[in-house]
Protein backbone atom coordinates (compact mmCIF):
# COMPACT_ATOMS: atom_id res chain seq x y z
CA UNK A 1 0.00 0.00 0.00
CA UNK A 2 2.64 2.76 1.04
CA UNK A 3 4.47 1.91 -2.42
CA UNK A 4 0.81 2.96 -4.37
CA UNK A 5 0.80 5.90 -2.82
CA UNK A 6 4.38 6.35 -3.70
CA UNK A 7 3.95 6.05 -7.41
CA UNK A 8 0.35 8.52 -6.73
CA UNK A 9 2.24 11.13 -5.03
CA UNK A 10 4.90 10.89 -8.07
CA UNK A 11 2.32 11.61 -10.54
CA UNK A 12 0.70 14.46 -9.12
CA UNK A 13 4.13 15.99 -8.27
CA UNK A 14 5.45 15.50 -11.50
CA UNK A 15 2.02 17.42 -12.99
CA UNK A 16 3.01 20.04 -10.55
CA UNK A 17 6.41 20.16 -11.88
CA UNK A 18 5.49 20.54 -15.48
CA UNK A 19 3.19 23.61 -14.42
CA UNK A 20 5.66 25.07 -11.65
CA UNK A 21 8.98 24.49 -13.90
CA UNK A 22 10.82 27.77 -12.72
CA UNK A 23 12.70 27.22 -9.69
CA UNK A 24 10.94 24.05 -8.67
CA UNK A 25 14.48 22.26 -8.09
CA UNK A 26 15.26 25.35 -6.10
CA UNK A 27 12.25 25.10 -4.17
CA UNK A 28 12.83 21.42 -3.34
CA UNK A 29 16.81 21.69 -2.57
CA UNK A 30 15.58 24.69 -0.16
CA UNK A 31 13.03 22.32 1.60
CA UNK A 32 15.51 19.36 1.80
CA UNK A 33 18.04 22.14 3.61
CA UNK A 34 15.32 22.89 5.96
CA UNK A 35 14.43 18.96 6.98
CA UNK A 36 18.44 18.60 7.31
CA UNK A 37 19.11 21.64 9.57
CA UNK A 38 16.21 20.44 11.79
CA UNK A 39 17.69 16.85 12.12
CA UNK A 40 21.16 18.22 12.50
CA UNK A 41 19.62 20.49 15.00
CA UNK A 42 17.94 17.54 17.23
CA UNK A 43 21.14 15.27 16.40
CA UNK A 44 23.22 18.22 18.11
CA UNK A 45 20.85 18.07 20.85
CA UNK A 46 20.82 14.69 21.46
CA UNK A 47 24.65 14.86 21.00
CA UNK A 48 24.49 16.90 24.41
CA UNK A 49 22.12 15.41 25.57
CA UNK A 50 19.07 16.14 25.33
CA UNK A 51 15.99 13.49 24.77
CA UNK A 52 14.27 14.55 22.16
CA UNK A 53 12.92 11.82 19.75
CA UNK A 54 15.83 10.10 21.17
CA UNK A 55 16.02 5.70 20.59
CA UNK A 56 16.15 3.44 22.94
CA UNK A 57 18.95 1.70 21.14
CA UNK A 58 21.24 4.39 19.43
CA UNK A 59 22.22 7.95 21.23
CA UNK A 60 22.32 9.56 18.04
CA UNK A 61 19.43 9.70 15.75
CA UNK A 62 17.90 12.48 14.95
CA UNK A 63 14.14 11.54 14.12
CA UNK A 64 15.05 8.62 12.57
CA UNK A 65 15.17 5.13 14.29
CA UNK A 66 18.23 4.60 13.68
CA UNK A 67 22.25 6.70 12.42
CA UNK A 68 22.76 4.67 9.44
CA UNK A 69 19.34 6.04 7.76
CA UNK A 70 19.62 9.25 9.76
CA UNK A 71 23.43 9.95 8.52
CA UNK A 72 22.29 8.79 4.58
CA UNK A 73 19.76 11.52 4.78
CA UNK A 74 22.09 13.92 5.83
CA UNK A 75 24.77 13.30 3.09
CA UNK A 76 22.07 13.83 0.24
CA UNK A 77 21.71 16.95 1.41
CA UNK A 78 25.23 17.72 1.89
CA UNK A 79 25.73 16.90 -1.55
CA UNK A 80 22.80 19.43 -2.59
CA UNK A 81 24.71 22.15 -0.63
CA UNK A 82 28.51 21.29 -1.92
CA UNK A 83 26.67 21.33 -5.69
CA UNK A 84 24.99 24.55 -4.80
CA UNK A 85 28.97 25.84 -4.13
CA UNK A 86 29.90 24.42 -6.85
CA UNK A 87 27.65 26.37 -9.46
CA UNK A 88 28.09 29.40 -7.37
CA UNK A 89 24.16 29.37 -6.41
CA UNK A 90 24.79 28.64 -2.74
CA UNK A 91 22.91 30.94 -0.41
CA UNK A 92 22.59 30.59 3.74
CA UNK A 93 19.94 28.08 3.53
CA UNK A 94 22.51 25.83 1.70
CA UNK A 95 25.69 26.70 3.62
CA UNK A 96 23.85 26.26 6.69
CA UNK A 97 22.79 22.60 5.61
CA UNK A 98 26.46 21.84 4.94
CA UNK A 99 28.08 23.10 8.08
CA UNK A 100 25.41 21.30 10.21
CA UNK A 101 25.81 18.51 8.10
CA UNK A 102 29.50 18.16 8.12
CA UNK A 103 29.12 18.22 12.41
CA UNK A 104 26.76 15.73 12.66
CA UNK A 105 27.74 12.86 9.72
CA UNK A 106 30.77 11.89 11.41
CA UNK A 107 28.89 11.37 14.89
CA UNK A 108 26.06 9.09 12.87
CA UNK A 109 29.40 6.73 11.79
CA UNK A 110 27.34 6.06 8.57
CA UNK A 111 29.72 4.36 6.26
CA UNK A 112 27.53 4.46 3.24
CA UNK A 113 26.63 8.10 4.00
CA UNK A 114 30.14 9.01 3.95
CA UNK A 115 31.09 6.86 0.53
CA UNK A 116 27.90 7.95 -0.85
CA UNK A 117 29.00 11.60 -0.35
CA UNK A 118 32.89 10.83 -1.48
CA UNK A 119 31.00 9.66 -5.00
CA UNK A 120 29.22 12.60 -5.21
CA UNK A 121 31.63 14.24 -4.96
CA UNK A 122 33.90 12.80 -7.58
CA UNK A 123 31.03 13.08 -10.07
CA UNK A 124 31.15 16.84 -9.29
CA UNK A 125 34.61 17.05 -10.00
CA UNK A 126 34.10 15.81 -13.23
CA UNK A 127 31.02 16.68 -14.52
CA UNK A 128 30.91 20.72 -13.20
CA UNK A 129 31.48 23.05 -16.38
CA UNK A 130 33.00 25.78 -13.64
CA UNK A 131 35.42 23.46 -11.86
CA UNK A 132 36.12 21.21 -14.88
CA UNK A 133 37.28 25.15 -16.73
CA UNK A 134 38.95 25.93 -13.29
CA UNK A 135 40.92 22.48 -13.10
CA UNK A 136 41.50 21.64 -16.72
CA UNK A 137 45.59 22.20 -16.34
CA UNK A 138 45.54 20.10 -12.78
CA UNK A 139 44.36 17.25 -14.47
CA UNK A 140 47.14 15.06 -12.47
CA UNK A 141 45.76 16.86 -8.95
CA UNK A 142 41.73 15.90 -9.85
CA UNK A 143 42.91 11.96 -10.51
CA UNK A 144 44.72 12.21 -6.95
CA UNK A 145 42.10 14.07 -5.17
CA UNK A 146 39.51 11.60 -6.80
CA UNK A 147 41.36 8.53 -5.89
CA UNK A 148 42.04 10.04 -2.26
CA UNK A 149 37.94 11.08 -2.16
CA UNK A 150 37.16 7.20 -3.01
CA UNK A 151 40.03 5.72 -0.82
CA UNK A 152 38.84 7.12 2.37
CA UNK A 153 35.61 6.80 2.52
CA UNK A 154 36.18 3.27 1.10
CA UNK A 155 38.54 2.82 4.50
CA UNK A 156 35.31 3.51 6.42
CA UNK A 157 33.72 0.14 5.46
CA UNK A 158 37.19 -1.38 7.25
CA UNK A 159 36.32 0.23 10.91
CA UNK A 160 33.29 -2.12 11.50
CA UNK A 161 34.84 -5.70 9.59
CA UNK A 162 32.35 -7.90 10.53
CA UNK A 163 29.34 -5.66 9.33
CA UNK A 164 30.89 -5.41 6.06
CA UNK A 165 31.80 -8.87 5.55
CA UNK A 166 28.01 -9.07 6.84
CA UNK A 167 26.82 -6.89 4.32
CA UNK A 168 28.62 -8.84 1.48
CA UNK A 169 26.99 -12.07 2.81
CA UNK A 170 23.59 -10.39 2.52
CA UNK A 171 24.35 -9.75 -0.55
CA UNK A 172 25.62 -13.16 -2.12
CA UNK A 173 22.05 -14.82 -0.50
CA UNK A 174 20.25 -12.04 -1.98
CA UNK A 175 21.90 -12.95 -5.31
CA UNK A 176 21.48 -16.79 -5.02
CA UNK A 177 17.29 -15.62 -4.89
CA UNK A 178 17.57 -14.11 -7.99
CA UNK A 179 19.08 -16.51 -9.83
CA UNK A 180 16.94 -19.16 -8.23
CA UNK A 181 14.03 -16.88 -9.29
CA UNK A 182 15.45 -15.15 -12.80
CA UNK A 183 12.21 -14.41 -14.62
CA UNK A 184 9.33 -13.63 -12.10
CA UNK A 185 11.07 -13.37 -8.52
CA UNK A 186 9.24 -14.27 -5.52
CA UNK A 187 6.46 -10.95 -4.94
CA UNK A 188 7.32 -7.99 -3.07
CA UNK A 189 6.35 -9.05 0.36
CA UNK A 190 8.60 -12.35 0.35
CA UNK A 191 11.85 -10.89 -0.28
CA UNK A 192 13.03 -11.55 3.42
CA UNK A 193 11.45 -15.08 3.71
CA UNK A 194 12.82 -16.11 0.08
CA UNK A 195 16.07 -14.62 2.12
CA UNK A 196 15.97 -16.85 4.97
CA UNK A 197 15.22 -19.98 2.90
CA UNK A 198 17.89 -19.51 0.99
CA UNK A 199 20.31 -19.01 3.80
CA UNK A 200 19.20 -21.98 4.95
CA UNK A 201 20.25 -23.61 1.88
CA UNK A 202 23.65 -21.73 1.73
CA UNK A 203 24.86 -23.16 4.99
CA UNK A 204 23.48 -26.86 4.30
CA UNK A 205 25.03 -27.14 1.16
CA UNK A 206 28.63 -27.26 3.04
CA UNK A 207 30.47 -26.30 5.07
CA UNK A 208 31.28 -22.81 5.68
CA UNK A 209 34.00 -20.67 7.56
CA UNK A 210 33.43 -19.37 10.98
CA UNK A 211 33.71 -15.54 9.97
CA UNK A 212 30.81 -16.07 7.33
CA UNK A 213 28.68 -18.01 10.43
CA UNK A 214 29.41 -15.25 12.61
CA UNK A 215 27.77 -12.62 10.84
CA UNK A 216 24.95 -14.73 9.03
CA UNK A 217 21.68 -13.29 11.05
CA UNK A 218 18.05 -12.64 10.27
CA UNK A 219 18.28 -8.88 8.56
CA UNK A 220 15.27 -6.98 8.26
CA UNK A 221 16.40 -5.28 5.62
CA UNK A 222 17.57 -6.09 1.97
CA UNK A 223 20.82 -3.67 2.52
CA UNK A 224 20.61 -3.31 -1.24
CA UNK A 225 17.22 -1.65 -2.99
CA UNK A 226 18.50 -2.64 -6.36
CA UNK A 227 18.81 -6.40 -5.64
CA UNK A 228 15.55 -6.12 -3.33
CA UNK A 229 13.57 -5.39 -6.81
CA UNK A 230 15.57 -8.14 -8.46
CA UNK A 231 14.11 -10.75 -5.28
CA UNK A 232 11.06 -9.30 -5.51
CA UNK A 233 10.80 -9.29 -9.15
CA UNK A 234 13.20 -11.20 -11.25
CA UNK A 235 16.16 -9.93 -13.07
CA UNK A 236 14.51 -7.14 -14.87
CA UNK A 237 12.60 -5.75 -12.43
CA UNK A 238 16.36 -5.13 -11.01
CA UNK A 239 17.36 -4.06 -14.04
CA UNK A 240 14.31 -1.55 -14.62
CA UNK A 241 15.17 -0.16 -10.61
CA UNK A 242 18.96 0.82 -12.09
CA UNK A 243 17.60 2.53 -15.04
CA UNK A 244 15.15 4.49 -13.62
CA UNK A 245 17.90 5.57 -11.51
CA UNK A 246 20.48 6.17 -14.58
CA UNK A 247 17.45 7.76 -16.17
CA UNK A 248 16.86 10.72 -12.98
CA UNK A 249 20.20 10.67 -12.67
CA UNK A 250 20.75 11.73 -16.68
CA UNK A 251 17.82 14.19 -16.73
CA UNK A 252 19.18 16.12 -13.91
CA UNK A 253 22.98 16.48 -15.05
CA UNK A 254 21.37 17.50 -18.31
CA UNK A 255 19.57 20.54 -17.35
CA UNK A 256 22.10 21.31 -15.19
CA UNK A 257 19.99 20.82 -11.98
CA UNK A 258 21.68 20.41 -8.47
CA UNK A 259 19.08 17.50 -7.73
CA UNK A 260 20.93 15.18 -9.88
CA UNK A 261 23.90 15.06 -7.36
CA UNK A 262 21.23 14.47 -4.67
CA UNK A 263 20.13 11.62 -7.08
CA UNK A 264 23.99 9.93 -7.15
CA UNK A 265 24.23 10.49 -3.50
CA UNK A 266 20.38 8.44 -3.32
CA UNK A 267 21.49 5.77 -5.80
CA UNK A 268 24.23 5.24 -4.26
CA UNK A 269 22.56 4.74 -0.58
CA UNK A 270 20.63 2.15 -2.00
CA UNK A 271 23.15 -0.20 -2.72
CA UNK A 272 23.84 -0.39 0.61
CA UNK A 273 20.77 0.38 2.76
CA UNK A 274 17.51 0.71 2.78
CA UNK A 275 16.16 4.04 1.71
CA UNK A 276 12.47 2.84 0.53
CA UNK A 277 11.57 2.42 3.94
CA UNK A 278 12.51 5.06 5.78
CA UNK A 279 9.99 8.12 4.96
CA UNK A 280 12.10 11.01 4.91
CA UNK A 281 14.41 9.67 1.85
CA UNK A 282 11.37 8.02 0.20
CA UNK A 283 10.27 11.86 0.00
CA UNK A 284 13.50 12.53 -1.63
CA UNK A 285 13.21 10.05 -4.16
CA UNK A 286 9.66 11.18 -4.51
CA UNK A 287 10.68 15.24 -5.22
CA UNK A 288 13.40 14.14 -7.06
CA UNK A 289 12.14 11.62 -9.43
CA UNK A 290 8.67 13.51 -10.10
CA UNK A 291 10.97 17.09 -11.04
CA UNK A 292 13.10 14.57 -13.24
CA UNK A 293 9.58 12.79 -15.12
CA UNK A 294 8.68 16.59 -15.48
CA UNK A 295 11.99 17.60 -17.55
CA UNK A 296 11.00 15.11 -19.46
CA UNK A 297 7.45 15.36 -20.39
CA UNK A 298 6.10 17.51 -23.04
CA UNK A 299 6.32 21.04 -22.66
CA UNK A 300 3.50 23.56 -20.88
CA UNK A 301 1.79 24.39 -25.11
CA UNK A 302 1.22 20.44 -25.44
CA UNK A 303 0.35 18.88 -21.68
CA UNK A 304 -3.12 20.39 -21.05
CA UNK A 305 -4.91 17.16 -21.59
CA UNK A 306 -1.90 14.74 -19.80
CA UNK A 307 -2.31 17.36 -17.34
CA UNK A 308 -6.03 16.49 -16.65
CA UNK A 309 -5.39 13.30 -16.74
CA UNK A 310 -2.33 12.90 -14.42
CA UNK A 311 -4.29 15.04 -11.75
CA UNK A 312 -7.75 13.09 -11.86
CA UNK A 313 -5.69 9.32 -11.74
CA UNK A 314 -3.65 11.24 -8.94
CA UNK A 315 -6.33 12.67 -7.07
CA UNK A 316 -8.76 9.11 -7.36
CA UNK A 317 -5.99 7.28 -6.04
CA UNK A 318 -5.26 9.20 -2.80
CA UNK A 319 -9.05 9.16 -2.28
CA UNK A 320 -9.30 5.74 -2.42
CA UNK A 321 -5.97 4.88 0.00
CA UNK A 322 -6.35 8.10 2.60
CA UNK A 323 -9.20 5.76 4.40
CA UNK A 324 -6.53 1.96 4.71
CA UNK A 325 -3.58 4.18 5.52
CA UNK A 326 -5.34 5.83 8.39
CA UNK A 327 -7.11 2.55 9.45
CA UNK A 328 -3.60 1.03 9.01
CA UNK A 329 -2.17 3.41 11.54
CA UNK A 330 -4.55 3.31 13.62
CA UNK A 331 -4.34 -0.73 14.45
CA UNK A 332 -0.27 -0.44 14.82
CA UNK A 333 -0.89 2.26 17.69
CA UNK A 334 -3.25 0.22 18.98
CA UNK A 335 -1.44 -3.10 18.71
CA UNK A 336 1.44 -1.97 20.73
CA UNK A 337 -0.38 -0.40 23.10
CA UNK A 338 -1.79 -3.94 24.17
CA UNK A 339 1.97 -5.82 23.21
CA UNK A 340 3.28 -7.15 27.01
CA UNK A 341 -0.70 -7.51 28.20
CA UNK A 342 -1.74 -11.24 27.23
CA UNK A 343 -0.97 -13.07 30.77
CA UNK A 344 -3.26 -10.15 32.31
CA UNK A 345 -6.37 -10.98 29.86
CA UNK A 346 -5.57 -13.62 27.41
CA UNK A 347 -8.41 -13.65 25.76
CA UNK A 348 -9.43 -9.81 25.51
CA UNK A 349 -6.15 -9.52 23.58
CA UNK A 350 -6.83 -12.28 21.33
CA UNK A 351 -9.82 -10.90 20.39
CA UNK A 352 -7.87 -7.24 19.60
CA UNK A 353 -5.11 -9.50 17.69
CA UNK A 354 -8.00 -10.86 15.62
CA UNK A 355 -9.49 -7.22 15.01
CA UNK A 356 -5.94 -5.87 13.64
CA UNK A 357 -5.05 -9.41 11.55
CA UNK A 358 -6.90 -8.27 8.31
CA UNK A 359 -5.11 -4.96 8.38
CA UNK A 360 -1.90 -5.76 9.60
CA UNK A 361 -1.44 -9.41 8.27
CA UNK A 362 2.06 -8.76 6.02
CA UNK A 363 3.57 -6.84 9.11
CA UNK A 364 5.98 -9.99 10.04
CA UNK A 365 6.41 -8.46 14.23
CA UNK A 366 2.39 -7.92 14.59
CA UNK A 367 2.25 -11.83 13.42
CA UNK A 368 5.07 -13.02 15.65
CA UNK A 369 3.26 -11.50 18.34
CA UNK A 370 -0.17 -12.75 17.35
CA UNK A 371 1.67 -16.48 17.00
CA UNK A 372 3.01 -16.16 20.34
CA UNK A 373 -0.25 -14.88 22.22
CA UNK A 374 -2.15 -18.10 20.32
CA UNK A 375 0.74 -20.40 21.90
CA UNK A 376 0.21 -18.93 25.17
CA UNK A 377 -3.48 -19.67 24.79
CA UNK A 378 -2.28 -23.17 23.75
CA UNK A 379 -4.76 -22.97 20.56
CA UNK A 380 -1.34 -24.16 19.07
CA UNK A 381 -2.10 -25.29 15.36
CA UNK A 382 -3.73 -22.02 14.83
CA UNK A 383 -0.33 -20.64 16.34
CA UNK A 384 1.45 -22.56 13.56
CA UNK A 385 -0.80 -21.16 10.91
CA UNK A 386 -0.13 -17.58 12.59
CA UNK A 387 3.90 -18.01 12.52
CA UNK A 388 3.73 -19.96 9.25
CA UNK A 389 3.03 -16.81 7.70
CA UNK A 390 5.10 -14.69 9.45
CA UNK A 391 7.89 -16.85 8.23
CA UNK A 392 6.85 -16.44 4.25
CA UNK A 393 7.80 -12.50 5.00
CA UNK A 394 10.65 -12.40 7.47
CA UNK A 395 13.73 -14.12 7.48
CA UNK A 396 13.63 -14.19 11.59
CA UNK A 397 14.33 -18.02 12.59
CA UNK A 398 12.75 -17.84 15.69
CA UNK A 399 9.14 -17.82 13.45
CA UNK A 400 10.35 -21.75 13.17
CA UNK A 401 11.38 -22.21 16.79
CA UNK A 402 8.12 -21.12 17.74
CA UNK A 403 6.70 -23.78 15.18
CA UNK A 404 8.53 -26.61 16.76
CA UNK A 405 7.33 -26.00 19.94
CA UNK A 406 4.27 -26.12 18.75
CA UNK A 407 4.68 -29.13 17.02
CA UNK A 408 5.86 -30.72 20.54
CA UNK A 409 3.17 -30.11 22.32
CA UNK A 410 0.99 -31.38 19.86
CA UNK A 411 3.19 -34.69 19.62
CA UNK A 412 4.27 -34.08 16.20
CA UNK A 413 7.87 -34.42 16.70
CA UNK A 414 8.83 -35.51 12.95
CA UNK A 415 7.75 -31.47 12.40
CA UNK A 416 9.32 -30.14 15.27
CA UNK A 417 12.51 -31.64 14.47
CA UNK A 418 11.77 -30.15 10.96
CA UNK A 419 11.26 -26.84 12.20
CA UNK A 420 14.49 -27.09 14.58
CA UNK A 421 16.63 -28.02 11.89
CA UNK A 422 15.43 -24.92 9.73
CA UNK A 423 16.12 -22.69 12.18
CA UNK A 424 19.49 -24.34 12.90
CA UNK A 425 20.72 -23.52 9.02
CA UNK A 426 18.73 -20.49 8.74
CA UNK A 427 21.11 -19.24 11.58
CA UNK A 428 23.65 -21.33 12.38
CA UNK A 429 25.59 -19.09 14.96
CA UNK A 430 22.72 -19.20 17.09
CA UNK A 431 22.82 -21.62 19.81
CA UNK A 432 19.32 -22.20 20.99
CA UNK A 433 17.87 -24.15 17.88
CA UNK A 434 21.25 -26.72 19.03
CA UNK A 435 19.84 -26.60 22.93
CA UNK A 436 16.42 -27.35 21.85
CA UNK A 437 17.32 -30.15 19.34
CA UNK A 438 19.20 -31.62 22.22
CA UNK A 439 16.39 -31.42 24.54
CA UNK A 440 14.27 -32.79 21.99
CA UNK A 441 16.54 -35.70 21.17
CA UNK A 442 17.07 -36.39 24.87
CA UNK A 443 13.57 -36.63 24.98
CA UNK A 444 13.44 -39.39 21.85
CA UNK A 445 16.23 -41.03 23.62
CA UNK A 446 18.04 -40.59 20.47
CA UNK A 447 21.14 -39.68 23.31
CA UNK A 448 24.03 -40.28 20.14
CA UNK A 449 22.23 -37.53 18.26
CA UNK A 450 22.15 -35.22 20.99
CA UNK A 451 25.87 -35.44 21.43
CA UNK A 452 26.32 -35.07 18.22
CA UNK A 453 24.24 -31.53 17.79
CA UNK A 454 25.82 -30.59 21.21
CA UNK A 455 29.54 -31.20 19.93
CA UNK A 456 28.84 -29.21 16.71
CA UNK A 457 27.24 -26.41 18.92
CA UNK A 458 30.31 -26.13 21.08
CA UNK A 459 32.52 -25.76 18.01
CA UNK A 460 30.21 -22.38 16.79
CA UNK A 461 31.91 -19.03 17.43
CA UNK A 462 30.52 -17.45 20.23
CA UNK A 463 30.38 -13.71 21.30
CA UNK A 464 31.07 -14.01 25.30
CA UNK A 465 30.38 -10.53 25.66
CA UNK A 466 26.63 -11.71 25.24
CA UNK A 467 25.46 -12.59 28.59
CA UNK A 468 22.85 -14.80 26.57
CA UNK A 469 25.10 -16.20 24.22
CA UNK A 470 27.48 -17.25 27.06
CA UNK A 471 24.72 -18.55 28.96
CA UNK A 472 23.42 -20.75 26.65
CA UNK A 473 26.90 -21.74 25.55
CA UNK A 474 27.54 -22.95 29.12
CA UNK A 475 24.02 -24.70 29.46
CA UNK A 476 24.83 -26.99 25.91
CA UNK A 477 27.98 -27.61 27.78
CA UNK A 478 26.72 -28.99 30.85
CA UNK A 479 24.10 -30.98 28.80
CA UNK A 480 26.54 -32.36 26.73
CA UNK A 481 28.37 -33.77 29.78
CA UNK A 482 25.74 -34.98 31.45
CA UNK A 483 24.42 -37.02 28.14
CA UNK A 484 28.30 -38.36 27.35
CA UNK A 485 27.71 -39.43 31.31
CA UNK A 486 25.12 -41.15 30.51
CA UNK A 487 25.79 -43.15 27.17
CA UNK A 488 28.81 -44.08 28.87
Amino acid sequence: MTYCVYWISLLLLSTYFCIKQNKADRYIAAFIYLLSVFECIIGIGQLFGAAWFRSPHFNLTGTFYNPGPYGCFIAVAMALAIADIANNSSDSLSIAALLSGAFILPATQSRTGWFSLGVTFVTLLYVTPQLRRSLSGHKYGILLISVGALLVTSSFFLTKRDSALGRLHIWNIESRVILKNPVSGVGFPYVMGAFGNEQAEYFKDRERKNEIIRVAGCPQHPYNEYLRFGMAYGIGGMLMAIAIMFFVIFVLLKNNSILGYGAITWAIVAFSSYPIEVWQLLLVLTLITAYAFSRSLPRKGEISLLIVCLVTISLFGCALKIPKITERHNSEKAWKQIRGFISADGEAVLSEYERFYPVLSDNAFFLFDYGQVLQYLKQFENSTAILRQGARISSDSMFHILMAKNCMQLGNVDEAEKELIQAHWMTPFRLYPYYLLMELYQSEGRINEAINVGEEAMQRPVNFKNKNMKLLHNQISNKLHTLKSIEQ
